[in-house]
């Protein structure tokens, strides 16, 4: 009997909350994340198109379970937990943060982790910033151009709009 309501409770929580309930065909949304891949299908692993950047504004068109099929910008599907149905708090930094990161200051990037953090870091081997630049710099080679090729591409850096 626990099992068979317990399921009851799991399929009713799941119709519910697969998109929140202002998204509709011939509302419009918001995204809320740095980067939204738009896919040319309403599944995880179909190809991408484009992708938005956040807090861009658009029309969803059709649902589809979890997924919006969204124009304005780049038309295509994207998973409907990148949407909001208001606009996201004004920002200073383009990834949506309050603040750049050029306006964070040496002292605040210096500062060393949380005890909790750094007992994650050290059972990932995440441990030192310095021996991940040791071994980049022993690994990584790039030629000439490669790192202005990938920002511009990747539309990062100066390369930001």
């Amino acid at each position: 009997m626990k099992l068979k309501t317990c399921a009851c409770l799991v399929a009713l929580l799941a119709t519910v909350a697969v998109l929140p309930a202002a998204l509709a065909p011939g509302s419009a949304a918001f995204t809320k994340r740095a980067e939204v891949a738009v896919l040319t299908e309403p599944q995880m692993g179909s190809s991408q198109v484009g992708h938005l950047g956040y807090a861009q504004k658009v029309s969803v068109n059709e649902i589809k379970g979890a997924w919006a099929n969204i124009s304005g910008g780049t038309a295509g599907w994207v998973f409907g937990g990148n949407l909001s149905d208001t606009a996201p708090a004004d920002t200073h930094g383009f990834d949506g943060l309050p603040i750049s990161a050029s306006n964070t200051t040496a002292s605040a990037a210096a500062r060393p982790l949380a005890a909790d953090s750094e007992q994650y870091a050290g059972r990932h081997g995440l441990n030192s910033a310095s021996s991940d630049l040791n071994w980049l710099a022993r690994n990584a080679t790039l030629r000439p151009g490669e790192l202005q090729d990938f920002l511009k591409t990747k539309k990062k850096g100066e390369y930001q709009q």
